[in-house]
């Protein structure tokens, strides 16, 4: 059995977001953490997709290797207070 070396390495903290893996339930949370202006940039969008493909393979990995304990929930937050739905720029987002 291989070690659960993506699972160890998803407790990471990325420019916009905070990814955390708590095993008991099997869940990644993915934490809206901005270093300013909490807005959808393209650095969020980066990190978006960085965590997303962390996940994936994670799952993939632990379905090849028949490891229990898989990812099966995605919690999303935020932890700013009162900031949730995120505005930002609409020309990037129209690109």
């Amino acid at each position: 059995m291989r070690p659960q070396r993506v699972k160890q390495t998803i407790n990471h903290k990325f420019d916009h977001l905070l990814l955390i893996w708590e095993p008991e339930i099997n869940a990644t949370w993915v934490k809206f953490n901005p270093p300013g202006r909490p807005c959808i940039t393209r650095g969020l969008l980066n990190d978006m997709a960085r965590i997303q493909n962390l996940i994936a393979d994670s799952a993939r990995q632990d379905d090849e290797y028949g490891v229990a304990g898989c990812v099966s929930y995605q919690v999303l937050a935020s932890e700013l207070p009162g900031v949730f739905n995120l505005g930002g720029d609409l020309a990037l987002l129209l690109t």
